[in-house]
């Protein structure tokens, strides 16, 4: 996995029934930590630095001394720069989490080839607006101390 790709060996059809939800799936990646801090900071394949723009569970918690936690932190604010950017002048909340969602599908050819559902990133925000608040406070906090 790390001499191929990103780096990444991802499976994403991982069935997870429980009671509540016999039918659930789930999909996870495993990646080094070298490969992962080096998507973070420099989006060379954005792949799992893309993923990681959106809210995720983290199947082990970091804490505050994680070397990877100043990754992910400057990933999040890269992606909202990088946004804020590229939106004009007014935009919604809504519209801010959409462009940043989509920031890893600018490239990918699944979108362009009708692989993917028109709709996806509007799918996979509007339903978590409030999870993407709550990513995205932090830097947005930053950003707005700055100005």
């Amino acid at each position: 996995q790390e001499r191929t790709g990103a780096g990444l060996w991802y499976n994403p059809m991982v069935a997870m029934s429980t009671r509540r939800f016999p039918d659930r799936h789930m999909k996870y990646g495993v990646v080094s930590v070298r490969d992962l801090e080096d998507d973070l900071l420099h989006w060379r394949h954005i792949y799992a630095a893309g993923r990681l723009h959106k809210p995720v569970l983290h199947m082990r918690p970091l804490d505050e001394s994680s070397p990877l936690r100043p990754a992910l932190q400057t990933n999040l604010m890269s992606a909202l720069c990088f946004a804020l950017l590229q939106l004009p002048e007014q935009f919604n909340e809504l519209e801010l989490y959409m462009h940043i969602a989509g920031l890893s599908y600018l490239g990918d050819p699944r979108m362009q080839l009708l692989g993917e559902p028109p709709a996806k990133v509007h799918n996979l925000v509007a339903p978590h607006v409030g999870a993407f608040r709550a990513l995205y406070s932090p830097p947005l906090g930053l950003l707005g101390s700055l100005v």
